[in-house]
């Protein structure tokens, strides 16, 4: 191999390093912003979505040694309590739902000789 080549080699690889360092700090900076606001939330009452009584039952549920899933009975019988109650269902109303439309307006089919039909979704956006 001769110098230029290995000079180039060397060169690529530390920009690729440094690549891959940019990265993974904006990676790093993304996940502890996930953290917080995951911290966040669970210190707010309105996202946790429940009253205090079935907070404290869930967190007392999640503490037994046993791995609990769909088929739990007593997480289901806990979610048929929080369903039924009136203070659960007036933190869940609180939360912020967003609502999104359907932005497609409707569907034209180009090119209907039959050669080579295609189906294009247009929407309420510019489509090149």
């Amino acid at each position: 191999m001769n110098e230029q080549a290995q000079q180039n080699y060397q060169a690529n690889l530390e920009e690729k390093a440094s690549n891959y360092h940019l990265l993974l700090a904006k990676a790093k900076d993304k996940k502890d912003k996930l953290n917080k606001v995951k911290e966040e939330t669970k210190k707010c009452k309105v996202c946790q979505g429940y009253c205090e009584e079935h907070k404290k039952q869930r967190e007392n549920h999640k503490t037994i040694s046993h791995k609990c899933g769909i088929s739990c009975p007593q997480s289901r019988q806990l979610q048929s309590q929080v369903k039924e109650c009136s203070n659960c269902q007036s933190q869940k109303e609180k939360k912020y739902k967003l609502i999104i439309t359907n932005p497609l307006i409707h569907v034209r089919l180009f090119d209907a000789k039959g050669e080579n039909p295609e189906v294009y979704l247009l929407s309420q956006e510019a489509v090149c």
